[in-house]
């Protein structure tokens, strides 16, 4: 029983790392969160070159920050099904990097 249930798990995480980048047609969670944080903010079509700041990599970012212990690949798959449940992302920005007291 605890076998098949440590096998669920790493099934469950490895799902979770690899469906993002499925989801957004990307090769990892980083790019995946930044196309999907662009959908988010509608600057999906925007010129090459002309491209402000990506709050994926941001949102990513403060995932880390908050989780220093996690590899930047699984805080942006983190950030990204984090940014399915809040899709508001100023919001989600600000709450992740909200001091914990």
């Amino acid at each position: 029983m605890t076998k098949l249930l440590l096998v669920l798990i790493a099934l469950l995480g490895l799902a979770a790392y690899v469906l993002p980048g499925r989801l957004e047609v990307t090769p990892s969670p980083c790019p995946a969160l930044d196309a999907r944080a662009a959908r988010l903010l509608g600057m999906s079509k925007i010129p090459q070159g002309a491209r402000p700041a990506d709050l994926g990599k941001i949102i990513g970012e403060v995932v880390q920050r908050n989780v220093p212990f996690l590899p930047p690949e699984i805080a942006c798959a983190a950030a990204y099904w984090l940014s399915v449940y809040q899709p508001d992302l100023n919001r989600l920005a600000s709450g992740l990097a909200a001091p914990r007291g």
